[in-house]
């Protein structure tokens, strides 16, 4: 009896680590539900137990079948942090990120994601290992156990496309892309872009109660857009801000094309944004964020775009006191407080000119990526923390800050004509709240004050690809029925590509797009 028992309970001790990896992986794959270090804990600790076994590593499986699953796992192991971080899966931004650099990320903050994938699939071959022993019979374990996540992974067809090319599509967006004649002759308008770092607009349901409120108050006073969904390669703070001004997704240049940033002065230089029109128009810029502007080549993009003047990490630790600098310091940089108080001594100094100008201030405080976020010191007691676990302190952090700079600058600048964008730069990333968000049709934060537009909520349906060609059509300079870049305004009539392709095939599109790449950098990606 104990010779058959003992072998049993054996299997089950082995094959229930296993079992739950495996289910906590496809989940995530094909459901987008995540799970924390927490698991991946119980995980490891189920599998050291069943090691007490001991375990003898014979008969071990083929050594193709083990070198299969294996590279199979190697392969799923960035889309399984991706995954743990964000939630979405948007390869395309990945990729970009990644041939462009990411310098600038607290790598700490991340640990407990690397350490959950890696123990998953750790425990999933060497639990596949032990296991061979009672299913020696079935030659392809390894094989069975790969298909599915081979199936489920888009990283192999990415890296066929970054080396060479393969999987590219026969017809490419390219021929979509809209070059508007922009001439700005009449009165030019001052603009101010706030980018509020993952507080889309569904944060306004009534399960978040009022943290949304110093946002919403603005819905009634100028234009709001309801409907603005995220398509693929435009999931990041950057490819957020990118879409929105230049209309097009941030695609990878390929990864013969990689190199590094420092003597790379054409970021999408294949391509005219937003600021591209003002400056040639005579407009001041400023951009402004509490982070490092190395970080995926912002700082390349705004300098190549003409944005005059950057402000980041390097420059305010240069202008802050060291006791504000200390108050204020968080993982990625500064905390958001400090980044709106330097931004209204920068509106204030550009306000004082005759000339008119445009402010881009990014925001950092409700991050996400697996945690809350960040706080302000005037959103905590004194003394305490400024990171929090929960993502809703830190969206009505940074909305009340927003709030107050708003009510700021519309103060100190009368009889100018003043405009205000406030925008999600993407949707929220993982956190505490995603179950709650998931619950709702997910839309990004879309608001335009001025003293002259009239309030009006508008329902047409795009992404953040179709701001770009609103702001210059609210700005009163975009031609008749002319779009800009891949983006339709969401003013006039004609469909938005979200609406006559569909938001998820057109991210498919943008996989792979290699003719799409080429154009809006400006280069030859498979060079």
């Amino acid at each position: 009896m104990r010779k058959i028992l003992l072998p049993t309970l054996c299997f089950i001790a082995i094959f229930l680590p296993f079992l739950i990896a495996i289910f906590l992986v496809l989940r995530l794959l094909f459901e987008g539900n995540i799970s924390d270090w927490r698991y991946a804990a119980v995980v490891l600790l189920l599998f050291v137990a069943a090691c007490l076994c001991g375990y003898k590593n014979r008969p071990l499986p083929p050594i193709w079948d083990q070198l299969l699953l294996g590279g199979t796992l190697l392969l799923l192991l960035p889309v399984l942090a991706i995954g743990l971080l964000f939630g979405r899966l948007d390869m395309i931004v990945f990729f970009a990120h990644w041939t462009q650099g990411v310098e600038g990320i607290p790598i700490v903050e991340f640990l407990p994601t690397i350490f959950t994938a890696v123990t998953y699939s750790c425990v999933i071959f060497w639990c596949y290992r032990f296991l061979y022993r009672y299913l020696h019979r079935i030659k392809v374990v390894g094989l069975l156990i790969a298909i599915p996540l081979l199936y489920s992974n888009s990283l192999p067809s990415e890296i066929a496309y970054l080396v060479g090319g393969y999987g590219a599509h026969d017809t490419s967006l390219a021929e979509r892309l809209e070059a508007p004649q922009i001439a700005l002759t009449q009165q030019k308008p001052d603009l101010v872009i706030i980018y509020l770092e993952g507080t889309e607009r569904t944060f306004g349901e009534p399960v978040f109660n009022d943290i949304y409120d110093p946002v919403r108050i603005y819905e009634d006073q100028g234009l709001v857009f309801t409907n603005v969904d995220q398509v693929d390669g435009t999931g990041s703070s950057v490819s957020g801000m990118i879409a929105s001004q230049c209309g097009v997704p941030l695609l990878p240049r390929g990864i013969r094309a990689r190199k590094g940033l420092e003597d790379v002065d054409d970021y999408l230089s294949g391509i005219d944004c937003l600021s591209d029109h003002l400056g040639r128009a005579g407009y001041a810029s400023r951009f402004i964020v509490g982070a490092s502007l190395s970080f995926v080549g912002i700082d390349k993009f705004y300098s190549r775009h003409g944005i005059d003047e950057l402000i980041g990490l390097k420059s305010l630790e240069t202008r802050l006191p060291a006791d504000i600098a200390e108050a204020n310091r968080i993982k990625w940089g500064f905390s958001d407080e400090v980044v709106f108080d330097q931004a209204l001594l920068q509106f204030q100094e550009l306000a004082a000119d005759t000339a008119p100008f445009v402010l881009i201030v990014e925001t950092i405080g409700p991050h996400g990526s697996g945690n809350g976020g960040y706080l302000a010191p005037s959103c905590v007691e004194p003394g305490a923390p400024l990171s929090s676990a929960r993502i809703e302190p830190t969206v009505r952090c940074t909305a009340g800050l927003t709030q107050e700079f708003i009510e700021t600058i519309r103060s100190e600048t009368p009889g100018r004509d003043l405009r205000i964008v406030l925008l999600s730069d993407h949707l929220s990333h993982q956190n505490n709240a995603t179950e709650r968000l998931d619950r709702f049709e997910r839309r990004n934060t879309a608001i335009f004050l001025s003293d002259d537009t009239e309030p009006r909520h508008i329902g047409k349906y795009g992404s953040m690809l179709d701001i770009y060609p609103t702001m210059l059509d609210w700005m009163g300079v975009l031609p008749d029925g002319s779009g800009a870049g891949l983006g339709r305004s969401l003013l006039a009539q004609a469909p938005t590509l979200s609406e006559e392709i569909g938001i998820r095939e057109l991210g498919r599109l943008f996989s792979g797009d290699a003719d799409l790449a080429s154009v809006i950098w400006g280069v030859d990606t498979g060079e």
